[in-house]
């Protein structure tokens, strides 16, 4: 049976690792591998590799606590923006997607064998979830908020399309990272 003192410790270890981890989603944002066309972030790196360590709850409550970060004013989302304001950017449902998207690779790892396939498709789930909700979250900016005729496609191309690629390499990356990281350090 745990005693209240043991309880308390695991409880501050959780608090300490969701900050540990959305500081690292933070950090993830203002890290920029500049190519031609489209530049690099690691802010999906850590938003997968959070889902994947931490599981779903602990996943789940860092990257709250990155979007509440935000959006109450800290520069912490990409290229240093924050504020309640950006709730009404184009690029919010991305911000959002990240939790859900932690969540749910969460979930799928605490129940699956811990292998690179798992850590992989989980991921890319995730990334679906991120790009889904993202896209839905610009279509709307666009025509609603924004005023414009859109064609679906060609906003398609633009904002999934041209991210994707390096997105899903860097899902894999986070796969192979995260197989390696010993199960008994995080919990």
């Amino acid at each position: 049976m745990e005693t209240t003192f043991e309880k308390k410790k695991y409880k501050t270890k959780d608090l300490l690792l969701c900050a540990i981890f959305a500081a690292l989603i933070c950090i993830g944002a203002y890290i920029t591998i500049p190519l031609p066309l489209v530049p690099i972030t690691m802010q999906w790196f850590f938003v997968a590799i959070t889902g994947m360590l931490l599981g779903a709850k602990r996943g789940a409550v860092s990257t709250l606590l990155y979007m509440i970060m935000g959006l109450i004013g800290m520069p912490v989302f990409s290229g240093g923006k924050g504020g309640i304001g950006t709730v009404f950017s184009p690029n919010f449902g991305y911000i959002y997607g990240f939790v859900i998207s932690a969540l749910v690779i969460g979930l799928i790892m605490q129940k699956s064998k811990k292998t690179v396939l798992t850590y992989s498709i989980a991921g890319l789930i995730g990334l679906a979830i991120t790009y889904g909700l993202g896209f839905i979250h610009l279509y709307i900016f666009m025509t609603v908020f924004a005023g414009k005729t859109v064609v679906l496609f060609d906003l398609f191309k633009s904002a999934v399309l041209v991210f994707l690629p390096k997105d899903a390499l860097c899902t894999i990356l986070c796969a192979l990272v995260a197989v390696r990281i010993p199960k008994n350090l995080l919990d």
